[in-house]
């Protein structure tokens, strides 16, 4: 259980910081570039997925034994209940709608990024187009996720 907390603690600050990655991106106007030290930054957030890695086999277990009606605190039983075939599949569910989008944003970079120099890409420059700043606005909203990890 304090294994399943530490890592919802960390997948939702991933997600807080995707959010400020990809907010910073699309928030640059036409004719600014953006900041190589916030890339630098950022960059990891860039390139990540992140997912519940749910641990529910004992509840299955438990729930297959027939024995969730022996719980005899009702608002206990309901809230197991709740936890697992309604808030955790969820947040999965969100998890996996932004996923999908992050795929996209993947593809556009294997699309389109090279190299400028041998120590430099145009990382920079592809940022700035339309198509990323569109991917950037749709993965820069990250709060439902946030919020489901908060109920979870």
């Amino acid at each position: 259980m304090l294994a399943d907390i530490c890592e919802m603690s960390d997948d939702k600050e991933s997600y807080l910081n995707q959010d400020k990655t990809f907010n910073y991106i699309a928030s640059v106007k036409p004719n600014q570039t953006l900041s190589v030290d916030s890339l630098d930054k950022y960059r990891d957030f860039l390139y990540n997925t992140t997912r519940l890695q749910q641990n529910n086999g004992r509840f299955e277990g438990f729930k297959a034994s027939g024995k969730v009606g022996f719980i005899e605190d009702e608002k206990l039983q309901n809230n197991l209940m709740d936890l697992y075939q309604e808030n955790i599949p969820q947040l999965l569910s969100s998890s996996d709608t932004y996923i999908q989008r992050k795929n996209e944003w993947f593809d556009f970079l294997i699309k389109n990024s090279g190299n400028v120099t041998d120590s430099t890409t145009n990382l920079q420059t592809i940022l700035l187009t339309d198509e990323a700043q569109n991917l950037c606005g749709f993965l820069a909203n990250t709060s439902e996720i946030i919020n489901r990890y908060n109920v979870v």
